[in-house]
């Protein structure tokens, strides 16, 4: 869904002087909701207890 958005962007805009622009401002807000995810993931990973077991003989 996401690449039939960008591509019609891309035909409306084509000849358009702010298409870098708005290219730019796509991927700075596709980063950064990458980064988020990945700081959410992040939290949830160390917020888990630990399950690793150390065995003493």
């Amino acid at each position: 869904m996401l690449n039939v958005v960008g591509w019609l962007l891309f035909t409306m805009f084509s000849g358009d002087p702010w298409l870098p622009s708005l290219g730019t401002g796509l991927v700075a807000v596709g980063l950064g909701w990458a980064g988020l995810i990945v700081f959410r993931t992040r939290d949830e990973v160390w917020d888990r207890p630990s399950t690793v077991r150390t065995t003493e003989a």
